[in-house]
C-alpha cells in the first residue's frame, strides 16, 4: 500500500468539479462519522431497463477495470438489478483514535521496605535512629537499640512490587471517514451504461482492485474499501507510582512475639510524641492501607491504516 499522505491528497484535494465532488449540500467533507459499519444498504431503486448488447464501448475499457456506478455522497440507491455496496473513503485517524488502558497484574504492597526512624527528646527528631526492615505486616524482631525516645518520626513506605500492562485501545468511533455507494453494473447494462445511460444520482466510473493510477482520460483516483483497520502504538503503565499508601502505623511491642504492645505510632513524617518513652522495644508490626490506581502512558498514536478489499475508482 502506498503512503497514506498521497492517498489523502487524492481524496481531499485532487477532485475537481468534473470528477468526484458530491453534488448535494451534504458534501463528503462533513459526512465523516455516519456509522461504524459500512454494510447497511438503502432500499434498492427500480431496476434499470437494459437492452443494448455489449459492444465497442465496453471493449475499449482499460484492461483490468470494470464499470461501476458511484455516488460519493452515499445518498442514492442502486437500481435493484445492480449489485450494491457501501464503501468507505477519505479515512483518517485524528487525535483520540487510539487510547491506552491499564490492567493491574499484581497489586502493589504498602508494607515492604526500609523504615528509617528519627528520634529526639524534643520536637526536632534530628537524631538518626534504628532502621526497620519491613517485610509484611507480621511480627518482626526490633533491632538492638536504646530505649524509646520521647519523640520519633518516620515517613511512610511507598507502594512497591506492583505490576501492570498497558493495553492499546482502538477507538473506531473517532475515525473520520466518508461513506459512498458503489453499484456494480450488470453485464446486460454494461454497454448502455458505458455509453452514458447512468442511473440518476450516480457518476459513470470504473474500478480496479488495489491502488492504481488513473487510466488516460479518467479522473484522479479515489481509493475505497469495504472497511478499514489500523494499529495503535504500544503504551506503558504505572501502578506503583500512581497508587498511595494511607493510614500507616507502627505497633511497637515489648516482646518478640508481639503480644505486649507498648505503643502505636503514626507514620506520617511528623515528629510525634512517644507515650512509651523509656521502655525497651523488642518487636514491631507495620500497617498501611493501599489506595490502588493505575496510570497509562505513551504516545497513543494510530498507524498502518489500511482499507479492506481496497480498490481504485476513477470517473469521467
Amino acid at each position: 500500500m502506498r503512503a497514506w499522505p498521497a492517498l489523502l491528497f487524492a481524496c481531499s484535494c485532487g477532485i475537481d468539479e468534473s470528477g468526484l465532488i458530491p453534488t448535494s449540500s451534504n458534501d463528503a467533507s462533513v459526512k465523516d462519522v455516519v456509522s461504524d459499519s459500512p454494510d447497511a444498504q438503502k432500499e434498492a431503486a427500480p431496476p434499470q431497463a437494459c437492452s443494448v448488447d455489449t459492444g465497442a464501448c465496453v471493449a475499449s475499457l482499460p484492461p483490468g477495470w470494470e464499470l461501476v456506478a458511484f455516488d460519493p455522497s452515499n445518498e442514492s440507491a442502486c437500481p435493484s438489478n445492480y449489485a450494491s455496496a457501501t464503501v468507505v473513503w477519505n479515512v483518517t485517524t485524528p487525535d483520540g483514535t487510539c487510547d491506552c488502558g491499564c490492567t493491574v497484574t499484581k497489586p502493589p504492597v504498602c508494607d515492604v521496605g526500609s523504615l528509617q526512624r528519627y528520634t529526639s527528646t524534643d520536637t526536632s527528631c534530628g537524631t538518626t535512629g534504628v532502621l526497620l526492615n519491613v517485610n509484611g505486616s507480621g511480627c518482626t524482631a526490633y533491632p538492638p537499640s536504646n530505649s524509646l525516645s520521647a519523640y520519633a518520626k518516620s515517613s511512610p513506605l511507598s507502594p512497591s512490587a506492583g505490576t501492570c500492562t498497558g493495553d492499546p485501545i482502538k477507538n473506531r468511533s473517532a475515525v473520520a471517514r466518508n461513506l459512498a455507494t458503489a453499484c456494480t453494473v450488470p453485464a446486460t447494462c454494461a454497454e448502455q451504461f458505458c455509453g452514458g445511460d447512468v442511473p440518476g444520482g450516480f457518476q459513470s466510473c470504473i474500478q480496479a482492485a488495489g491502488e492504481q493510477a488513473s487510466p488516460a482520460g479518467w479522473t484522479t483516483p479515489l481509493f475505497v474499501g469495504d472497511d478499514y483497520n489500523f494499529d495503535c502504538s504500544a503504551c506503558t503503565c504505572d501502578v506503583n507510582g500512581a497508587s498511595t499508601c494511607t493510614g500507616a502505623t507502627l505497633d511497637i511491642f515489648g516482646d518478640t512475639q508481639c503480644t505486649n504492645k507498648l505503643v502505636t505510632m503514626p507514620i506520617d513524617g511528623n515528629c510525634d510524641a512517644d507515650s512509651a518513652q523509656g521502655k525497651d522495644p523488642n518487636g514491631f508490626a507495620y500497617h498501611a492501607t493501599l489506595a490502588q490506581a493505575c496510570n497509562a502512558t505513551g504516545p497513543m498514536t494510530a498507524s498502518n491504516l489500511q482499507l479492506a478489499n481496497e480498490r481504485t475508482i476513477c470517473c469521467k
